[in-house]
């Protein structure tokens, strides 16, 4: 089965850049530029990921995300990217959230997005959250604190 991943940004240059790097993991990817279009996509056909890009989004796309995400199935996992993902702490949501907040970093975006697609490929390796907890506390991914930890720089 190939995996489906759904990028909203209304940057277009932004949003190919990802189209671009994603699809090389042999993911099939879909770039939308309204929020209306990515939730028909993905009423249309659930993907594994949808990455919502802030950088660039209206204010009111920005303040829309928490509901987005409440509508997301258990099954489907939401990247954000941009400056306003590290404002997100907590959101009511079945969905698995991952915050990717600075510069845009294609590299470690397909990462993550071959990481959820793996999850959802072997989900005996990954235990579902338990049931009842419907907050979810966004996962936070900062490049340099990693980079540090990891080079033992710090």
């Amino acid at each position: 089965m190939r995996h489906h991943v759904i990028i909203f940004s209304p940057d277009f240059v932004r949003g190919n850049i990802l189209v671009r790097r994603i699809a090389r993991e042999n993911v099939e990817v879909t770039l939308h530029d309204s929020l209306a279009a990515t939730w028909a996509a993905i009423q249309d056909r659930p993907p594994t990921v949808v990455v919502f890009d802030s950088t660039g989004s209206m204010a009111g796309e920005v303040r829309s995300l928490p509901a987005f995400a409440g509508r997301l199935s258990p099954d489907i996992s939401l990247l954000v990217l941009g400056g306003n993902a590290q404002d997100l702490t907590t959101v009511d949501c079945a969905c698995r959230i991952q915050a990717l907040p600075g510069v845009i970093d294609p590299e470690a975006i397909a990462t993550l997005v071959r990481d959820e697609c793996a999850r959802e490929t072997n989900p005996a390796s990954h235990p579902p959250a338990a049931p009842g907890t419907p907050k979810q506390t966004v996962e936070a991914v900062n490049l340099e604190e990693d980079l540090v930890a990891f080079l033992k720089l710090g």
